[in-house]
């Protein structure tokens, strides 16, 4: 019997991580990536969820994302683990449960927090010892909310377009906002160090109404 959807606030950001069963790896080569990313479009435009930021690690994801109506993540979700679990198990001989166990959720309630979740997101190869610099990473958000180049899965939340030149344009049809406020959200001076940022955002995190 198929899990009922999880409800979220419309128009409210969610913090989504998923993690392979074991913390054993969910992307294998390039393909991988790829194939993950084309149905996380998918499923984003067919369930009215704006992608504010992401990153696709090896042994798992996240994804800040705002849906539009109540059950948009939850949709959005299963879209992709329908369709990128039978993939990874025809495409490699394997069986079974490729997730541990369904996706957590986060609300982001405020917009400091988003900035602060934007930037731990983008940030977790770094972290991890992946890359020396968040933009020499290929699967993630950054090079979009940073560099201003286009990622036709990232629509750019209004706060940080506010910040830039006015422009009453509608963000999910469009480009992305100014690259000097990109870059400034991404600075040293914007946002704590990575660790002390680490802990204030779990710290926060925890007092955020979770969805398990």
């Amino acid at each position: 019997m198929p899990r009922k959807p999880r409800f979220f606030l419309p128009d409210v950001p969610v913090h989504v991580v998923q993690r392979g069963h074991s913390r054993e790896p969910v992307f294998f080569e390039e393909g991988d990536y790829l194939t993950y990313r084309h149905w996380l479009i998918e499923a984003a435009r067919r369930y009215d969820c704006a992608v504010h930021a992401y990153v696709l690690m090896t042994n798992h994801v996240h994804i800040l994302a705002m849906p539009h109506y109540k059950t948009g993540i939850s949709r959005m979700m299963q879209h992709v683990g329908r369709r990128y679990v039978p993939y990874i198990n025809h495409s490699y001989g394997t069986r079974g449960s490729l997730w541990e166990g369904r996706f957590k959720a986060s609300l982001v309630h405020d917009e400091e927090y988003l900035l602060t979740c934007m930037r731990y997101i983008e940030l977790n190869p770094v972290r991890a010892n992946m890359v020396n610099t968040p933009g020499q990473y290929r699967w993630s958000s950054y090079r979009a909310n940073a560099q201003g180049k286009d990622d036709t899965l990232i629509t750019p939340h209004s706060y940080i377009c506010a910040w830039g030149k006015p422009h009453p344009v509608d963000w999910r049809r469009t480009g992305h906002c100014s690259g000097r406020i990109s870059r400034m959200m991404h600075s040293e001076i914007f946002v704590p160090p990575v660790r002390q940022e680490h802990r204030w955002a779990m710290t926060i995190s925890r007092k955020r109404s979770s969805v398990n």
